[in-house]
């Protein structure tokens, strides 16, 4: 009894808590948006550094994500406007009902004809504020619930790409296995999806025996897709004539949300050359290949974050009109630069490169060069050790001074060995690590080509190991002396070599031109 009681209880205060919703609706909504809209830069931060830091699947996997981000920002931000701007219309009628009450059509002194049509059409004003109520009501978890069939779709897709993935790391029996359950997963995802938006044709079959088949298969794509989370809030939906129109709707509307910046262009400029082409001959003026042109843009646009966060492209000069002894050049190093040195070169990484589980540990790869000398230094390190040991008992088992004080001078000059080794591995170590940071520079400059104006200029260029300010670009600052040329326009051609794709193409690769002038110092 008592339990009845509390239920009928909790649906008592579930009926006022509805009706007061509005105001929790209008709150939250309110500061969802806020959120929604600053989280634009965080959006932003987010891709720029997966597209900085990360190289083949491990792109892959962040883009996706960082997609699906995408689409809900826009899922939430644009539902929540228009639920912000509906329910203020609500409020706003519910004021305007208390001052004029009903519509007096007659107080309108129109035609007989259209008395009766606005009376048809337009109906009673507590009509239109119900109908109001009824779309901001449904309108709130419509959003949450779109988002979240979105979230299931899109990480269907995944799993799909993910296996992929997989099946290309292995060969022979492995990857046919891998390929044959990849088919059978998306083909029974299929019918599961068949089922999902024809809501439920094969759960409406009255026949036990496919029930009892299809209910592990549902149960399975329920907890791969995650859609057993938000299952009472979808049937919920499904169960309502009115409702239901809405979850029709979702499909097309996903589709408009997610290709709508792609369905129409306004090419005004016709003649206008594509940016690649403009900059492999040179004809272009790109803000962002120069820094000191960069900055002002970035200034200009200060109130505009998709245009203040930019990625910095592979190459960038100091200036456009240079007027410093010294033209500085940036070459900001991409994620796959290091299959390419490693193809080239047999120097070892710094650390381990890609994916990394790196909670307990740093990730730092073992150089070869310290592993050998390590390993030889501890192995003549334990045989001296071994010596100095036995020494050391046999002085403590002596009385007499003189003997005690030869067997120390021996164990001292054991100690002054192993000391005297350290320092000269600490020795090799500093000049094998200079050595090793200019090869790396060298080796990540013949990925490239650089001339002004027809000449290599690699011999005179001096190169550090760089930081870029915009955020934190790893790469190489090289500075070129300007005392070389004459004043006047120049041409710096670059090239860089790019990963290849699986057609073995060279669509990575970068081959621009880039025009700059030496002017006279006013200082």
């Amino acid at each position: 009894m008592a339990k009845l009681d509390n239920k009928s209880f909790f649906k008592e205060w579930l009926e006022r808590l509805q009706q007061e919703s509005w105001q929790l609706e209008l709150l939250i909504s309110g500061l969802a948006l806020f959120g929604i809209y600053e989280s634009q830069d965080l959006l932003i931060e987010v891709e720029m550094y997966a597209r900085n830091n990360s190289e083949g699947f491990a792109r892959v996997a962040q883009n996706f994500f960082i997609n699906i981000f995408k689409v809900g920002w826009r899922i939430f931000f644009i539902n929540l406007l228009i639920h912000v701007i509906l329910r203020g219309l609500w409020i706003g009628a519910i004021g305007l009902r208390y001052v004029s009450q009903d519509i007096d059509y007659e107080a309108l002194n129109y035609s007989e004809y259209f008395t009766e049509l606005l009376k048809k059409r337009v109906g009673e004003f507590d009509d239109f504020i119900e109908r109001l109520e009824k779309i901001c009501s449904v309108l709130f978890a419509y959003t949450f619930l779109l988002f979240l069939l979105f979230f299931s779709l899109a990480f269907f897709l995944f799993q799909i790409i993910l296996i992929s993935y997989l099946a290309s790391n292995f060969h022979g029996f492995q990857a046919a296995s891998i390929g044959i359950f990849l088919m059978l997963y998306i083909i029974i995802g299929l019918v599961v999806f068949i089922d999902f938006i024809t809501i439920g044709i094969f759960k409406k079959i009255k026949d036990r025996t496919v029930n009892r088949i299809y209910n592990p298969i549902f149960t399975f794509y329920g907890w791969t897709t995650l859609t057993f989370l938000y299952r009472p809030l979808l049937y919920n939906f499904l169960d309502n004539r009115y409702t239901k129109r809405l979850f029709f709707f979702s499909i097309p509307y996903i589709l408009v949300i997610l290709l709508f910046g792609k369905m129409f262009t306004n090419n005004n400029f016709a003649y206008y050359p594509p940016s690649t082409t403009i900059q492999q001959f040179g004809n272009a003026i790109d803000h962002m290949n120069y820094e000191d042109l960069r900055k002002n843009y970035m200034t200009e646009v200060d109130n505009d974050i998709s245009k203040r966060r930019q990625i910095i492209p592979t190459i960038i000069l100091n200036k456009y009109m240079n007027d410093e002894d010294y033209l500085k050049i940036f070459l900001k190093m991409s994620a796959s630069d290091y299959k390419l040195i490693q193809r080239k070169t047999d120097i070892d990484p710094y650390w381990k490169p890609g994916f990394n589980f790196s909670l307990f540990s740093n990730n730092k790869n073992e150089d070869s060069f310290y592993k050998e000398r390590k390993d030889s230094l501890e192995e003549e390190f334990d045989s001296l050790r071994i010596v100095r040991r036995t020494l050391r008992k046999e002085r403590r088992a002596l009385k007499d001074t003189l003997q005690r004080n030869v067997l120390q001078d021996e164990i001292d000059s054991i100690n002054s060995e192993i000391e005297v080794k350290r320092a000269e591995f600490k020795a090799e170590s500093v000049s094998y690590e200079e050595e090793k940071q200019e090869k790396i520079i060298e080796a990540f400059l013949s990925l490239t080509e650089l001339e002004v104006d027809d000449k290599d200029i690699k011999e005179e260029l001096d190169c550090y190991f760089f930081k870029h300010p915009n955020k934190d670009e790893k790469g190489i600052l090289c500075l070129y002396p300007m005392d070389s040329i004459s004043y006047g326009k120049h041409d710096l051609y670059f090239y860089k070599e790019g990963r290849k794709t699986n057609n073995n193409n060279n669509s990575n690769d970068i081959n621009i031109k880039i025009p700059f002038y030496k002017v006279h110092s006013f200082d």
